[in-house]
Formats: C-alpha cells, sequence, structure tokens
C-alpha cells in the first residue's frame, strides 16, 4: 500500500483523485487503515498508473532489498514478478476484461 502512495506522488497525482476516478471509498488507500488490497483493485491501480505488475513488484522487491521490515516471501510477489512483460500485460488485460463484466 505505501508503494502505491510514493508512485503517486512521484506522478503527483494525489490519492483522492485516484480513489474517486477508479470508484472507491474516500481513504480506501490510506496506509494506516489498510494493509492488504485485492489482487483486481491492484490492477485497476496500476492500469489507472500506467505501471504493469512486473514493474511494480520489481520496484517492491528494490525497494524490500534494503528494507529489513519488508516479508520477502509473499508468494503473491514471487509468482508475478516471475511473469514475462507479455505475461503481465495478459494478466492486466484479463483483469480488466473480467471487471469489465461486473
Amino acid at each position: 500500500m505505501e508503494q502505491i502512495v510514493e508512485i503517486c506522488k512521484e506522478k503527483k497525482i494525489p490519492i483522492s483523485r485516484l480513489e474517486k476516478e477508479l470508484g472507491y471509498g474516500n481513504g480506501y488507500l490510506n496506509p494506516k487503515k489498510v494493509s492488504d488490497i485485492k489482487v483486481t483493485r491492484l490492477l485497476e491501480i496500476l492500469s489507472y498508473l500506467k505501471m504493469t505488475p512486473s514493474e511494480f513488484f520489481r520496484r517492491i522487491e528494490k525497494n524490500s532489498a534494503t528494507d529489513d521490515g519488508v516479508d520477502n516471501n509473499n508468494q503473491l510477489i514471487d509468482a508475478i514478478h516471475l511473469l514475462t512483460e507479455e505475461e503481465s500485460s495478459a494478466l492486466l488485460l484479463v483483469a480488466k476484461q473480467l471487471l469489465s463484466r461486473r
């Protein structure tokens, strides 16, 4: 969650705008309240930020190498990190299609 907040700051995107444009409640991405988000929402957020899952998880891995408090054994991170750029793009496309069916 903190990584998303950092990326938004770098891109000068207010969290409140991201939440509103994606239809999330105000404060949904508050790292003090929420530590985990659903994968489908993460994919929506990454799409909004124009980031692939691989880019996002590489960034987490890079930061975890210098941050002893981060658990680097998360199975999801490990699995997604192994995806190629093509596989990441395909995963994002499938997620978008599934979300459009709601």
